[in-house]
This record gives C-alpha cells, structure tokens and sequence, in this order.
C-alpha cells in the first residue's frame, strides 16, 4: 500500500507518454511537421521535459495559492524553450525570406510583450508601495497571491 503514490505516477506517464506518441503519429499523417521528435534532436526535449516536470506538478494542487517564487525553477527551461522555437521560426538561412521575416516580427514582438509585461509588474517584485486597486489590476488570477 506505501507503494501505491509511484504506481500512480508510473500510470500518468505511461498515459501521457501514449497520448503524446499517438498525437504525433496523427500528426505525421496529416503531414505536420512535429518538430524535435522528427530532428531527435535533444535540445528541445530538454525543453520540454524540463518544463513539463517543474510546471505540471503545480496542476495537482489548483486549490493552493501560487506564489511567484515558485516559477523560479521552471525559468530556465521556459527560456530554453521559448529561445529554441525562436530560433525555429527564424530558420537557419541568414539571406531575407517571408518566413525569416515574419519570424522576426512575431519573436521581436513576444520579446516586446514580455518586456511590457515585466515593467507592469515591476512595483510587486520591487515591493512597491500599491493601492489597493492597483494592487488588483495586477492579480490577473484569483489563486495569485
């Protein structure tokens, strides 16, 4: 019976790892290009399973409130990953292409927003003096704290 939480955990990965390897035979027959499980290439399932294993735990406990402290450890895999499908969009070819074009735009303004987004929440990292409905403004989600 002591036993019982590891059966558990073994049975969701088998099941995430079955679900996941039939959506990509479906989308390979579709003719989607799946990304790094086509490459093999290791960098991305870094990534992923970087991100997976420190973010999805956190689902289990939605009734809990998050702190954003506790994002810390899955940082560096977020920008692991989100530097890899940069680089994806932007292709490997340094000559001009619609693509490397539209690439650049869509990581120029992701870059934009993320900066927008660290400078409105700014005064709670700095512990800045709030009011009350500004403090508010910034709680986009009631299980923030």
């Amino acid at each position: 019976m002591r036993h019982q939480p590891f059966r558990i955990v073994g049975a969701v990965a088998l099941s995430l790892l079955l679900s996941s390897t039939l959506g990509v035979a479906y989308l390979r027959t579709q003719g989607m290009d799946v990304g790094w499980l086509d490459a093999r290439d290791w960098r991305y399932g870094v990534a992923i399973t970087g991100v997976a294993t420190t973010w999805l735990p956190w689902l289990l406990y939605d009734d809990r409130p998050i702190f954003i402290f506790y994002a810390i450890i899955t940082i560096p895999f977020m920008i692991l990953a989100i530097t890899l499908l940069m680089g994806r969009m932007l292709g490997t070819s340094t000559t001009p292409s619609p693509r490397r074009t539209l690439g650049v735009i869509v990581s120029g303004a992701f870059f934009v927003l993320v900066l927008l987004n660290f400078a409105w929440f700014w005064p709670i990292y700095t512990d800045q003096l709030l009011t009350h409905r500004e403090w508010l403004d910034r709680i986009w989600f009631t299980r923030w704290i």
